[in-house]
């Protein structure tokens, strides 16, 4: 079931990939993401909302089936933040 069945991407973090035992060889990688450092609110909610919107935008984009939050980048301060992500497609056989 790919993401035109679903109408979104799941999304994960590199733990997950390893506890859930991903072989990520079975995954064509499309392309390497990192969201803009924004001005994050005492919400954890919004951040998380905001975070989803933007990596189902760039996979709807890119017509990946998964992503994978990589890293979590801080600015000089720890109110700004941002996230690199991977997007990878299940491939075909």
């Amino acid at each position: 079931m790919g993401q035109k069945d679903l109408g979104t991407c799941i999304i994960i973090s590199e733990e997950d990939v390893f506890h859930l035992k991903i072989d990520l060889n079975n995954l064509q990688k499309r392309s390497d993401f990192h969201t803009p450092l924004k001005l994050i609110s005492f919400s954890s909610i919004r951040v998380r909302k905001r975070l989803k919107k933007y990596i189902e935008r760039k996979a709807s984009q890119e017509e990946a089936d998964i992503a994978i939050i990589t890293h979590r980048r801080w600015n000089y301060s720890p109110e700004c933040i941002g996230y690199d992500f991977s997007l990878y497609k299940y491939k075909q056989d």
